[in-house]
């Protein structure tokens, strides 16, 4: 079978489209017979980007229309040790395994990779672990498995305690309870070489999760992401699209939740400095550019006692109305590794510091990271063992 549609332009050149079984060949061929352009889509290829779009179509059909800034929250837990250590900061410049990197990373990691991580929050509080593979199939292409397990133990439910009309309470009943979430994360990345100096590349990330509370829910979400790197200045940009169609989460026929998409932007920079036996990365990654994270700032109040007490402002501020939230707001980071062995990392972000480091043995074959995160309530450490080959 083959069908075809076929118009002269002028007397150089013509185009057509040529439908066959094996799939559809767009052309422009000039009258002598030299293909000027063409552009072919076999039939496996049209299956694969039906594939990866399906997931969009359907979370697109089911939460278009409303969505909440908190709904899908502890996905901020799914990060390793070495991009937690940088505040979130190395959009543009990690390997795009984790919901803090875009897809379109994922084509310029030169190595495969195979890691376990765990966290342990606010003294143990809750427990994250984290399974990440990323490979590379060809030169141009990457792809990658994250499954991750959030454990959060012991937690008090009364709310079948008996109170009185004045709300005070008679008689305390509870029960206790684990809850946990199982999160899957598989993406795709494909680079292309615009110049010998200028890269570019795009991809796709698909998340599916499990919520166990006393009640099971489930999600859908969709990310994608681009990213374009210059070798000549080693500076590394990149946008990143998360929840682009909002994600989904479904408890039952009467309760679902919603969240908003956000959009980030980073850059990084990577420099050498042979005297010093160290290469100096120094990253930053800006707030959602779609307002869609909640509290962006606070308020210091004194109380009776004259201690200041940070109270949260409800205003929502658009970035165009209050440009100074790409700083207040953003994340910063720098890592300087001593001999490719020997790693050092800091960053910033939300008023607190993080820090952590890494280790490198065998030629990068093996590797250990280690984070820690302050916080008000108590600091969080993360730690992770990677192989590369």
């Amino acid at each position: 079978m083959a069908i075809e549609n076929i118009k002269q332009y002028n007397k150089h050149l013509y185009s057509g489209v040529i439908l066959k079984e094996y799939g559809i060949l767009f052309f422009v061929r000039s009258i002598s017979g030299k293909v000027v352009w063409k552009f072919n889509i076999s039939r496996w290829k049209m299956i694969n980007r039906l594939l990866l779009f399906l997931p969009a179509l359907v979370s697109y059909g089911l939460c278009a229309v409303s969505g909440g800034f908190y709904a899908n929250v502890s996905e901020e837990t799914m990060i390793t040790p070495a991009s937690a250590a940088l505040a979130g900061s190395d959009l543009s410049m990690n390997n795009g395994v984790s919901v803090e990197g875009t897809p379109g990373n994922l084509p310029f990691d030169s190595l495969n990779r195979l890691s376990l991580s765990y966290a342990g929050y606010f003294q143990n509080t809750f427990t994250t672990s984290m399974l990440t593979w990323n490979y590379k199939p060809s030169k141009t292409i990457g792809v990658s498995l994250l499954t991750g397990y959030v454990y959060v133990p012991d937690i008090m439910d009364t709310r079948s305690s008996l109170v009185d009309e004045s709300g005070e309470l008679k008689e305390l009943r509870f029960s206790v309870y684990s809850a946990s979430k199982m999160f899957l994360r598989t993406g795709i990345g494909r680079r292309f070489d615009i110049r010998p100096d200028i890269s570019v590349g795009a991809g796709a990330a698909v998340n599916a999760k499990r919520f166990r509370l006393p009640e099971t829910g489930y999600g859908i979400s969709m990310d994608a992401g681009v990213k374009a790197y210059f070798s000549k200045p080693r500076i590394s940009a990149a946008l990143q699209a998360e929840n682009i169609t909002s994600s989904y989460i479904y408890w039952n026929e009467s309760f679902q939740e919603r969240s908003f998409p956000h959009l980030r932007a980073g850059i990084g920079w990577e420099g050498a400095f042979p005297y010093l036996y160290g290469v100096l990365r120094l990253c930053y990654s800006s707030p959602d550019l779609l307002a869609n994270e909640g509290i962006q700032s606070y308020t210091v109040k004194s109380t009776e006692n004259d201690r200041p007490v940070e109270i949260p402002d409800s205003t929502n501020y658009e970035i165009y109305e209050k440009p100074s939230l790409l700083l207040t707001r953003g994340r910063f980071g720098a890592e300087y590794a001593v001999l490719r062995t020997v790693i050092f990392r800091i960053g910033f972000s939300d008023r607190k510091f993080k820090f952590g480091g890494g280790l490198r043995l065998w030629n990068e074959r093996a590797g250990v990271d280690f984070a820690y995160i302050m916080h008000v309530l108590a600091g969080t450490y993360q730690l992770s063992v990677q192989y590369s080959w």
